[in-house]
């Protein structure tokens, strides 16, 4: 604008300079105006340049099915949402792994350590850190579950004051929680949010821990006291979850040696004992052992030594034991595209007894039979059933998960099997059982949906 006003100046000046003539020489004029407007131009400054927001390109993942065509106009993150109670999950893909420790590898490997073998395992995902007190919070305050208290003066630190974690710890492990704790902290979990929420085995911990390759702590072959919370650090208690992240696993799980030990959900009592190689169809697997069958705790603790903080190590104790040096993570299975639907639902009844389902079948899944199980946690229902491989591929694994409903087919909670990770060759048969908290009002149990991978 400000050069049209002084073109239209520099013409008025130019007729004056033209003597006044109706007609002034037009190259003159247009001299005249180029001069100027050079000399304007010269005497402005020049502009600041000036930032534009643009929209981000992001990435969108749409399944559809065909022939439906589908034109991308833009991409677009999406991040799966969570509760803020949930844990974060990481991926462990497919694949074997190396489990239990080589004396020629590790000299602190122990015998019920040995021998190092190879073991496939399907996908899952694994929690980034163990539980914290503030998730755990959420559990305690949705259902009015026992809180973390032991009357001990080493216990008083971690102790919570009603539904409310020690403060300042917050962001720590939940410690002083028992076995039973930990199976019904992941039962809520699997209600609230329907993804089926459990205990890792002791073989998903330790391939996450270790990866592939069979390496004896998270970050590789050597020792290294700040990598992780362990007795060697001296300070005496936990940590934040993540407070040492060079000491990640390959897959970037923290805390999985130091900081706390961790239960699973596997079996190494002195009344059921289970040596390697690890076989998931031996019993080991089993969630209703008794209070006396004692429960595989994984990862050492900021009490225990470095021999003690390998990938490999192995300690066990009874499933109602609470202590400051024992928390836990949790693990779930993806969930599968294959939904298998029972058409008709059995009825367990009471009292507890065992009682035969109706032949309710649906392809290759056969329920068997329910039990109530009691204990001092609690009542639960055991379901047994059978799958068998129809297809003409060998399957290497398979997993069942069912919903537990009731007379109205509300959903009260889910669980899932852990059934087969071995080859089940066309036409073979497995076994598979489910336990699950008996929820107020159970009355049907509906298998929801079958993940199997060739």
């Amino acid at each position: 604008m400000y050069r049209v006003v002084l073109s239209v100046l520099v013409v008025c000046l130019a007729l004056t300079a033209c003597g006044g003539k109706a007609t002034p020489d037009p190259a003159e004029v247009a001299r005249l105006v180029d001069e100027a407007v050079k000399a304007t131009d010269a005497a402005m400054p020049t502009p600041e340049p000036q930032t534009i927001e643009v929209e981000k390109i992001v990435k969108e993942t749409v399944t559809v099915e065909k022939p439906v065509e589908v034109t991308v106009v833009k991409e677009i993150v999406v991040t799966p949402t969570r509760e803020p109670f949930e844990p974060e999950m990481i991926l462990i893909p497919a694949g074997e792994f190396l489990m239990g420790s080589d004396p020629q590898k590790d000299k602190d490997a122990l015998a019920f350590e040995q021998p190092q073998h190879t073991l496939y395992l399907p996908d899952y995902y694994m929690a980034k850190t163990p539980v914290t007190n503030a998730q755990y919070a959420a559990f305690v305050q949705a259902t009015g579950h026992r809180v973390p208290n032991v009357d001990e003066d080493m216990a008083k630190p971690y102790n919570w004051n009603g539904p409310t974690p020690p403060l300042g710890k917050e962001n720590h492990p939940v410690v002083l929680v028992s076995w039973y704790d930990a199976v019904a902290y992941c039962s809520w979990l699997a209600e609230v949010t329907g993804r089926p929420y459990r205990l890792p085995s002791e073989a998903e911990w330790e391939k996450a821990a270790r990866g592939t390759d069979g390496r004896i702590y998270p970050w590789g072959d050597e020792w290294d006291v700040k990598r992780c919370n362990s007795s060697e650090e001296r300070l005496g208690g936990t940590t934040p979850a993540g407070a040492y992240p060079r000491g990640a696993s390959p897959y970037g799980l923290q805390d999985m040696v130091g900081n706390v030990w961790e239960w699973t959900r596997s079996l190494r009592g002195e009344r059921l004992s289970f040596e390697y190689p690890y076989d998931p169809q031996d019993g080991r697997e089993k969630l209703e052992a008794g209070d006396d069958a004692q429960r595989v705790l994984r990862g050492g603790s900021w009490g225990s030594f470095r021999f003690l903080a390998r990938c490999g190590s192995r300690l066990y104790d009874l499933p109602g034991s609470r202590y400051v040096i024992v928390g836990f993570r949790v693990v779930v299975s993806p969930i599968s595209t294959l939904q298998v639907e029972l058409p008709t639902d059995s009825e367990p009844s009471e009292p507890l007894q065992t009682e035969k389902a109706d032949a309710a079948t649906y392809g290759a899944i056969r329920l068997l039979d329910w039990t109530w199980y009691e204990s001092s946690s609690g009542n639960y229902i055991h379901v047994d059933g059978e799958i068998q491989n129809t297809s003409s591929h060998t399957i290497r694994y398979v997993q069942v998960h069912v919903k537990l409903l009731d007379s109205n087919g509300r959903l009260l909670g889910v669980d899932s099997s852990y059934s087969k990770p071995s080859d089940l060759r066309p036409g073979d048969k497995a076994l598979f059982s489910i336990m699950a908290r008996k929820h107020p009002g159970l009355s049907r149990v509906q298998v929801s949906q079958v993940t199997w991978e060739e």
